[in-house]
């Protein structure tokens, strides 16, 4: 067969990983084969850079895709006016295995061992195009589709007879949905089928068959429009929808989810288009997020990674979940408020004796000594002076404003977890160069000691040495005690025994922060949760104005009755009762209008609270910027210091070898060889201060900026 020319991409699509046994592949959709690529490796930090010309990319900033494999730790990419630029992280062992291989709708890269599939693929700028023969479509039929709800998430699975790859998803704002298109599948049902869900995710599950598809609508929330998730089984598909995992902020690889990891497909941005065919659906696929419904255990052995530290700091967290408790008591006054604007039905049921019976010649009896009345009433309000649909809009605002709060302060949990991480790294690295510093002053005290007994030096540099010794112990000491106090604290945000063992992964990279003061302070102004909830009382505030003025206007409201009489319980008339039955409807209007003043004052008390309200936003605004500007300097002086500091330690190591020779060849006295000690264990010290200062302040800048970023 003759080779084809694939058609060149013009514009980028998704991406998103697969892992394979031994190697990961990257998928690059695009409308089209990327041909035009250059690829180059980078050794400090170790990265693999793609370069892929003559393309476009539908996202404005810079996307992470947070992949958590052996091969390759995150994908970054980011536009350029002429190019769209990947950087996969990977590590110095991999710079060498890997591959591209251009395919009819993007690019595959391999990152390890790739097997078959790219053994026979290199890197070159422009690599020949190959011809992708299609792969017969296999008609399958969908046979049941249910909900599961977990703790943070909803699971619908779509049930049939075999696997569900070839599908499209796509989202819709206003209503809020979630649709999904199944290609090559059929369906056991003739007609729309409705599954109500009920929950906080997703409220009912629509699907039905269309001639050349069967599209599935998921009613949802507009805020979990980007926070979703499929995963195609051999027995159909999985749809995930919940907490916008850290890929959330999914749109932004917000890292920002606390889920466990299990074989699934990231829609990166479900707001796109992603076709999947089922030649691309070979392997298993990139980890989907699953909610994790208890604390993974902590033993002795185990070793935390920061991502577990926040997730179980997160969950073991009574206020968060006490807050959590106040969302729901909000969400119940906001129902409770909504059933107000509906009409209320009411019964009642009365006994009358009289003294004695009435009656005439003429009519015969004209009043029952006894007498039943059942009483039906229907009433709904028609204008209350638009009060009841402002309370409604205020018990709206309440939810939300309950949802912020439990947000912040997860972000302030995360933050804390961050920080009593970070510190006890910081108390370990300075416990190992206190010991380092110990085990140089002993042999450099033997040496001494052994030079003063045949008389080499005097007395005073032995003493100076084991002076400096016993310095350097009680310091080491302070250390000690300085970790045991870390991990008590990282127990107590964990809310497990102060004195648990416990053993966390070190991190000893980092990455410089690269944006400056005017883009942190916009983004603080854009995510931060205090001027969204300063912006929600303002409205509530406006809205208690208007009802407030409710008083100046009449209240309408329209009554419908039904009568029962009758002369006995069962209340079917009797005698003297000339008409057992009857109902009336009627209007009814109240308006209170002198109050002496009273309504004006209170409309003027409300807009003095409104007008505190704006004042608040402002000094709340200041306070932001201020707070953003302060974790920004920090950030940038630690960065530097870490700069600085890093060239100085193999300088200060190699002073006090040479110290030591010399000493030992009695051409530099003790105290030369103490000096040269001391400014090594300053300058490590002053390092590893440095380094996790600034993931301390990195963190703390995030949580300034509105953001979860994982670091």
């Amino acid at each position: 067969m003759a080779e084809e020319t694939l058609p060149a991409a013009t514009r980028l699509q998704s991406v998103y990983v697969t892992q394979l046994d031994q190697s990961v592949k990257i998928t690059v959709k695009a409308d089209g084969a990327i041909n035009d690529y250059n690829a180059f490796t980078l050794d400090d930090p170790a990265r693999i850079v793609f370069d892929m010309f003559h393309i476009k990319s539908p996202y404005e900033t810079k996307q992470t895709v947070f992949t958590d494999t052996e091969w390759v730790e995150r994908i970054r990419h980011f536009a350029h006016p002429d190019k769209i630029r990947f950087v996969l992280d990977t590590k110095n062992k991999y710079l060498s295995s890997f591959s591209a291989h251009p395919v009819e709708d993007g690019l595959l890269i391999y990152v390890g061992n790739a097997g078959e599939d790219s053994k026979s693929v290199k890197i070159r700028k422009k690599p020949v195009s190959s011809h992708v023969v299609k792969q017969p479509t296999v008609i399958r039929r969908i046979q049941s589709v249910f909900v599961t709800q977990f703790e943070d998430s909803a699971k619908i699975t779509v049930k049939a007879r075999g696997e569900i790859s070839d599908y499209k998803a796509f989202t819709l704002k206003d209503p809020a949905r979630i649709v999904f298109d199944l290609f090559n599948v059929g369906s056991d049902f003739k007609t729309k089928q409705t599954i109500s869900a009920d929950t906080e995710w997703v409220e009912r599950v629509r699907h039905f068959a269309h001639p050349d598809k069967i599209r599935i609508v998921l009613d949802t929330k507009e805020k979990y429009l980007s926070s979703f998730s499929a995963q195609p089984v051999e027995d159909g598909l999985l749809i995930y929808i919940g907490k916008e995992s850290k890929t959330s902020d999914m749109k932004t690889g917000k890292p920002e989810l606390f889920f466990e990891s299990k074989p699934a497909v990231k829609i990166q941005e479900p707001v796109l288009a992603v076709r999947k065919t089922a030649a691309d659906e070979k392997a298993a696929t990139l980890p989907l997020i699953r909610p994790v419904t208890k604390p993974a255990p902590i033993t002795s052995d185990a070793k935390l990674t920061l991502k577990q530290t926040i997730v179980n700091a997160i969950r073991a967290n009574i206020n968060l979940k006490s807050l959590q408790e106040g969302t729901k008591a909000a969400l119940a006054a906001k129902k409770i408020q909504q059933t107000v604007l509906l009409p209320t039905l009411s019964v009642s049921y009365r006994f009358r004796h009289n003294y004695e019976e009435k009656s005439s010649f003429v009519f015969g009896v004209t009043s029952p000594q006894n007498q039943y009345t059942l009483v039906s009433t229907l009433t709904q309000p028609i204008f209350a002076g638009f009060s009841l649909v402002n309370q409604y809009e205020i018990a709206k605002m309440g939810l939300d404003g309950a949802r912020y709060n439990e947000k912040l302060y997860r972000h302030n949990i995360i933050f804390e977890a961050k920080r009593a991480y970070f510190s006890l790294l910081k108390m370990q690295k300075l416990l190992k160069v206190s010991e380092l510093a110990v085990k140089q002053l002993e042999a450099h005290k033997t040496v001494a000691n052994n030079f003063y007994e045949v008389g080499m030096i005097p007395l005073n540099d032995l003493l100076k040495a084991q002076v400096e010794l016993a310095n350097i112990k009680q310091n080491l000491i302070v250390v000690q005690n300085g970790i045991d106090l870390a991990k008590s604290n990282l127990n107590l945000i964990l809310r497990q025994d102060i004195n648990a063992p416990i053993e966390i992964a070190d991190i000893t990279s980092y990455t410089p922060f690269y944006k400056d003061i005017d883009y942190c302070l916009k983004q603080a102004e854009k995510n931060r949760l205090e001027i969204k909830m300063t912006d929600l009382d303002i409205r509530i505030k406006e809205k208690e104005v208007k009802i407030a003025k409710k008083d100046f206007l009449p209240s309408i409201n329209l009554q419908a009755n039904y009568y029962r009489l009758g002369t006995a319980w069962d209340i079917k008339g009797g005698s003297g009762i000339s008409d057992p039955s009857s109902w009336d409807v009627g209007a009814v209007a109240t308006w209170n209008f002198w109050e002496w003043g009273r309504s004006y004052q209170g409309v003027k008390a409300k807009r003095s609270i409104l007008h505190q309200s704006q004042l608040k936003k402002a000094e709340t605004t200041d306070g932001i910027r201020l707070d953003v500007k302060q974790a920004f300097l920090k950030t940038k002086e630690a960065e530097k210091n870490i700069i600085t500091v890093k060239k100085a330690i193999e300088q200060a190591k190699e002073n006090f070898r040479i110290s030591e020779e010399r000493y030992k060849e009695q051409m530099v006295t003790s105290t030369d060889v103490l000096d040269a000690q001391t400014l090594l264990s300053r300058t490590m010290t002053n390092y590893f201060n440095a380094l996790y200062d600034f993931k301390i302040s990195k963190a703390s800048l995030y949580k300034a900026m509105g953001q979860d970023v994982m670091e």
